[in-house]
């Protein structure tokens, strides 16, 4: 009288089904995942390019240095404002108040300790992003 119903190609297609979801599930996480990474990675590298094209176009000099009054006249040739936030004297770092210099000026930078009064001095000056100008100055 009644036709027996088959099921087992049923079942056989609905975990067929299933499998083919969870596949794509997991595709989908992996590629949500690179496409984050990828972005936080970009994001970082344009971030460190930015900060060497600034500091390619950063040009400082020494002008002259006045041993007895503890100043060191500091140049921005460049385009971009500069911060002088380091002076060293003979390798060794000497106490600064940071100084801004505009562009094309010159502003002096007011050491909190002596210079040395003798001899002959390496005189390093190092901006924020790391550019550095060093000469060699004879105290009178």
């Amino acid at each position: 009288m009644y036709k027996e119903k088959r099921t087992r190609a049923q079942g056989t297609i609905v975990s067929e089904m299933l499998v083919l979801m969870i596949g794509i599930l997991i595709a989908s996480l992996v590629l949500l995942w690179s496409l984050t990474s990828l972005s936080t990675s970009q994001a970082s590298y344009s971030e460190g390019v930015a900060v060497s094209n600034a500091k390619l176009v950063e040009q400082i000099s020494i002008d002259n240095v006045n041993f007895g009054a503890d100043t060191i006249y500091v140049r921005n040739y460049g385009d971009n404002t500069v911060r002088i936030v380091t002076v060293y004297v003979n390798g060794g770092e000497m106490t600064i108040t940071p100084t801004t210099i505009s562009s094309r000026d010159s502003q002096p930078i007011v050491t909190t300790e002596s210079l040395p009064q003798t001899g002959t001095h390496s005189i390093r000056v190092a901006t924020e992003r790391g550019t550095t100008y060093e000469e060699i100055f004879q105290a009178p």
